[in-house]
């Protein structure tokens, strides 16, 4: 009879776990996106949702919550891109980093592209963007409103972001809760800039 108890309460207790643990695509991986530039840049996100996934493509949560992997993926799922004017940036562009750790000993360890904290370097806070012509770049350069995502009936943009692997100096502080702007430049010009996620809020990174 205990042994019975004790089963049924371990079994239980295993599909407790899974449920806490599921990943479902485009469910639990999802992250709001902001854009708080108030389309001072030539482009402006709107209602921007990201999905976040591993550099295997495989979806990527911490406790069922999405998990921003380095090396990784982030794909813009849904929402709009407004672009005022014609640009080309394939191969002059890159993305600039401001990353701050919910902890109030480390903090904001970069600041639009350049490093606060002395054990980290310069090149963990930006990366090589746009280098071939992948469909979120060609939108991002070409005047209009576009949407984001695969939307079935409409010519929607597969909005993807490759995330970099980053030096050993920042690995060590790198689990945890974040907030990351990321600045899209071009030609020494911001484009673009999104915040991940909106409102204040925190998401895990390399959980």
């Amino acid at each position: 009879m205990f042994s019975r108890q004790l089963l049924t309460i371990c079994s239980v207790a295993i599909v407790a776990t899974l449920i806490a643990a599921s990943c479902v695509d485009r469910k639990d991986n999802l992250v709001d996106i902001g854009d708080e530039t108030e389309g001072a840049y030539n482009a402006h996100f709107q209602n921007a949702v990201g999905a976040t996934y591993d550099n295997t493509d495989t979806p990527s949560c911490y406790k069922s919550e999405p998990n921003l992997k380095l090396p990784g993926v982030l794909k813009l799922v849904s929402g709009s891109l407004t672009v005022k004017n014609a640009m080309n940036l394939v191969g002059n562009t890159f993305v600039l980093l401001t990353l701050t750790k919910d902890s109030f000993l480390i903090g904001k360890v970069c600041d639009h592209g350049k490093s606060k904290n002395p054990l980290i370097p310069d090149d963990d806070c930006k990366f090589a963007f746009c280098q071939n012509a992948t469909n979120l770049c060609t939108a991002l350069g070409t005047p209009g409103v576009h949407s984001l995502g695969e939307i079935e009936g409409d010519l929607g943009i597969n909005g993807t972001i490759e995330l970099p692997e980053l030096s050993s100096a920042i690995k060590g502080i790198l689990k945890g809760k974040w907030q990351a702007e990321l600045d899209i430049q071009s030609s020494g010009n911001v484009v673009a800039s999104i915040k991940i996620p909106t409102n204040e809020k925190w998401i895990d990174i390399d959980q």
